[in-house]
């Protein structure tokens, strides 16, 4: 199965969410019959975790970084450590929280977050053969530069809004002059072939991100980057592409959606709590946000 490869992957899990861990491994298991170096970062990591990674994959190199940039700051620290010219290709995974309620609208479709974390991760490395498959479209299609999931590769204006001021200085610095095409993976997890990260490599430092608890979902450094990483790609002449097919999850869209029209309950920044059923405002009432 490794005919694609020349190089080894380099594959890294910033793993905030050290709960999650036993759900990672059993997706990084499905990488078992190629060769890859794993790096995985994180805030904290305790003895027992560190241990059970160490005895999933013995020589994985574990990083602890500061809590900045959420999953880009860490990302770009081991950009700026490794040498890419080992590497054939880049998967670039994290753990998210999907506890709260909030659902995600991306391309015209509606969904949980549980769902996101399901597609971006398994678009990647959800099965042997979808590995398979993704390195075979790398080696069919030299101009294709990054995967993820179909589902949330997106252009929508509204998904810029925060950062589309910020995007030119960003792309600047790391040498980037066309910043036309804004395509980008929501959510950033992702597979690219690795010489288009390159242009990355120490030009950050973790001083440049605020906290990531302080970072909120606006227009932080660490938003901007979510978009630099692809436009990298598409300002080198390259595609992003997304093959996953799941008629699970547009079952699962389809019916949140007519939940929602039937009933839908919402609080707002400002405090403000209203409730529609089949769209149309019954109830409304400002509520104290302790």
């Amino acid at each position: 199965m490794q005919e694609n490869l020349q190089k080894p992957l380099l594959v890294h899990l910033h793993l905030y969410y050290t709960d999650m861990w036993p759900e990672f491994a059993e997706y990084l298991s499905n990488l078992s019959d190629y060769d890859y170096d794993l790096y995985i970062t994180g805030v904290e990591i305790s003895p027992e975790i560190r241990n059970n990674i160490l005895s999933f994959k013995k020589d994985t190199k574990i990083l602890i970084t500061e809590n900045r940039g959420h999953d880009i700051w860490p990302f770009l620290s081991v950009l700026n450590q490794v040498d890419l010219d080992k590497y054939s290709y880049i998967i670039k995974i994290h753990t998210k929280n999907t506890s709260f309620d909030v659902p995600v609208k991306t391309n015209k479709k509606i969904f949980s977050r549980v769902w996101m974390k399901k597609l971006l991760i398994e678009a990647l490395i959800g099965s042997p053969k979808i590995i398979k498959q993704n390195l075979e479209n790398f080696s069919k299609d030299p101009k294709l530069g990054m995967i993820g999931s179909k589902y949330l590769i997106t252009s929508h204006p509204k998904k810029l809004m925060d950062v589309i001021n910020k995007i030119d200085p960003v792309a600047q610095k790391i040498g980037i002059k066309d910043t036309s095409d804004k395509t980008f993976v929501e959510g950033t997890m992702f597979m690219v072939r690795t010489d288009l990260m390159k242009i990355f490599q120490n030009k950050f430092t973790a001083q440049d991100f605020t906290p990531s608890e302080k970072t909120g979902s606006g227009g932080a450094l660490s938003h901007v980057i979510e978009r630099v990483f692809c436009i990298a790609v598409t300002a080198a002449g390259y595609k992003i592409k997304g093959f996953d097919s799941r008629p699970d999850f547009e079952i699962a869209s389809l019916l949140l959606r007519l939940k929602r029209f039937f009933y839908q309950e919402k609080i707002t920044h400002k405090g403000k709590k209203t409730i529609k059923i089949c769209k149309i405002p019954v109830y409304s009432k400002h509520i104290n946000k302790e």
